[in-house]
């Protein structure tokens, strides 16, 4: 890469600040240039309607809210300085030592009373549809400019005026003109899906794989994926799971009965989280979350702590381009955090993991898509636009994914807690889990789950369906459930001696 494949223009480092996320095409950066804050129609807050200013004086407390950003609804208080034409230089009251210039009209007395519209945010409501003439149940995602961004249960993702009060009555609301506000109501959080544990459409003993070809295959495989990987970095330091350092890899010589490594497997093998072994990469990850939450000042093993940490785990795992995090980083402000150059690959990154970053991190994705460039690793590529729908529902949910990480006493039960997350399955979320568990904890369960017994990681793990479908045809090819491909991986896990 040369530089030039994510150039971000230069931004001024305020979140009050509106600033332009939009991603230049590809150009060399322009220089740095110093100037005065321009005020401009276009990136000015939202003007209250009184036009009475006469109390705005030198030191008088003022309060402004900045509709334009998205997800951002909330007024900020701050003290007037010095009038230069029609605006006053303001101090911002919540310890941003930025000063901004912002015109008079912008400025407001006091906030006005919310509205239960405004209270909507991140909550579930329905809206009445008069064409289907149908209410239709999602959650308030976003706000701007006045309009309410809907996702809907059914994918759909909407942007709509809102009445200012929610319809109390039952059944269809009264009619109204086709430009008018529409109608909605609070609802109840959908009952949550069941993502894991299905019925197993047939079952068969386990016992040995029918197909021995296939399984010794299976074996030949994973040991020569494991060893080849160190052979290409011969600098890598890996380690099974009960931390102690594997011997130096060789691939077996052809002719030299080199292919029977079932022990080797329990080690170096990665099935799901069974028999995982901690390479490189999941040691440098787990450096790196511990030093951005150092950062961030949040007590180790605190419920923010964990929180954040997962998160930084799963973004991981969404797999955005290395080039993508650290250009939305070069738009965050001075003084964030930036990974050290000692973390490789991960040096100057950060990985949004608050609420705010968070937000940070979606409008300046959204951009990503004016430009025909990959944005994830490898396959990942049909993720798509989606993910920037789950990203900020995961702001509200990882409240219940770290109360149910400390409730957890099987590995099972910790899995189930990562699949709280939107747009997370199993395979995403088990390899977070085992990041977070191996990476960031360093296999101390104590820091986040008192009651998990970790022992039973050797009977539990999640997968994709690349290992589900090799079960299925060493075990003759049955239909099997997700348990019961579980209990398999287990079991080629438990025998590989055998």
């Amino acid at each position: 890469m040369d530089g030039t494949d994510f150039v971000v223009p230069p931004v001024r480092q305020s979140y009050k600040q509106p600033i332009d996320l939009r991603l230049a095409l590809p150009c060399a950066p322009p220089a740095a240039e110093a100037r005065e804050p321009a005020v401009s129609a276009e990136h000015v807050p939202v003007q209250p309607k009184s036009d009475d200013h006469a109390w705005q004086q030198p030191g008088a407390t003022a309060y402004v809210r900045f509709g334009h950003l998205e997800g951002d609804d909330g007024w900020y208080e701050c003290t007037l300085g010095e009038q230069e034409g029609g605006a006053w230089r303001v101090t911002w009251k919540n310890g941003d030592t930025e000063p901004d210039r912002l015109p008079a009209a912008c400025l407001a007395r006091a906030p006005p009373a919310e509205k239960p519209r405004d209270g909507a945010l991140h909550r579930w409501v329905e809206v009445y549809w008069a064409g289907d003439a149908k209410w239709f149940l999602g959650r308030v995602v976003g706000k701007r400019e006045g309009e309410l961004k809907i996702a809907y249960t059914d994918g759909e993702t909407h942007s709509h005026v809102m009445q200012d009060e929610p319809f109390a009555g039952a059944g269809a609301p009264p009619e109204i003109d086709d430009c008018a506000p529409e109608p909605w109501r609070f609802a109840e959080a959908p009952p949550r899906p069941k993502k894991r544990r299905r019925t197993a459409k047939a079952t068969k003993p386990c016992g040995p794989p029918e197909d021995q070809r296939l399984c010794k295959l299976v074996y030949q495989f994973l040991y020569h994926r494991a060893t080849t990987r160190r052979l290409m970095y011969p600098s890598e330091t890996v380690v099974s799971a009960d931390g102690k350092a594997l011997p130096a890899a060789t691939l077996p010589e052809a002719g030299k009965g080199g292919f029977d490594h079932g022990p080797l497997i329990q080690s170096l093998g990665k099935m799901g989280n069974v028999g995982r072994g901690l390479d490189s990469g999941t040691v440098t990850m787990g450096d790196f979350v511990r030093a951005k939450l150092e950062h961030a000042g949040l007590q180790q093993g605190s419920d923010a702590w964990v929180g954040q940490a997962v998160l930084m785990c799963v973004h991981e795992m969404d797999n955005w381009l290395p080039d993508v995090n650290k250009a939305w980083t070069a738009t965050t402000p001075e003084g964030g955090f930036r990974a050290p150059s000692t973390l490789g690959a991960l040096g100057g990154a950060n990985f949004p993991s608050s609420r705010e970053e968070i937000w940070s991190f979606v409008a300046f994705a959204e951009t990503l898509w004016d430009l025909e460039k990959p944005k994830f690793a490898g396959s990942f590529q049909n993720q798509g636009k989606r993910l920037l729908t789950y990203l900020p529902l995961r702001t509200y949910e990882i409240d219940d994914v770290v109360a149910a990480l400390r409730a957890a006493r099987t590995w099972a039960d910790a899995c189930d807690a990562l699949l709280i997350l939107s747009g997370v399955g199993d395979y995403v979320g088990g390899q977070a889990l085992c990041t977070f568990f191996f990476g960031v904890c360093k296999g101390d369960v104590s820091r986040f789950a008192p009651n998990l017994d970790a022992t039973t990681m050797k009977s539990f793990c999640l997968c994709g369906p690349g290992p589900e479908g090799v079960v299925k045809k060493m075990w003759g090819g049955v239909q099997l459930g997700k348990s019961e491909a579980v209990k398999r991986l287990a079991w080629l896990a438990e025998n590989a001696e055998a």
